[in-house]
């Protein structure tokens, strides 16, 4: 949907932006960034595609794709990490 299709229908279920933002205590401009696609925020995406009775993949398909990290098999340690006690004097090793 482009961002004068989802104003639209936003429009026909009596919400606006405002309403929106207000409901969700963010900034109009958080809201109206998320609807043209400027920024991306699941919780402001989740609850606008709720009022529409929508997926956000619907809304917007080229975002909010869940995108798994590659999982290497191999993790390698911290280089210069020193494993010390909390709230131990100078920091000693333990």
């Amino acid at each position: 949907m482009d961002p004068l299709e989802i104003n639209y229908s936003l429009k026909r279920i009596g919400k606006s932006q405002s309403s929106i933002a207000r409901e969700l205590g963010v900034s109009t401009g958080i809201v109206s960034n998320v609807v043209h696609g400027r920024t991306t925020s699941h919780f402001v995406a989740s609850h606008i595609a709720h009022l529409l009775g929508l997926e956000i993949s619907q809304i917007w398909p080229s975002q909010y794709i869940y995108k798994p990290r590659k999982f290497e098999g191999k993790v390698s340690p911290i280089k210069g990490y020193r494993d010390t006690k909390i709230g131990s004097k100078g920091g000693s090793p333990t």
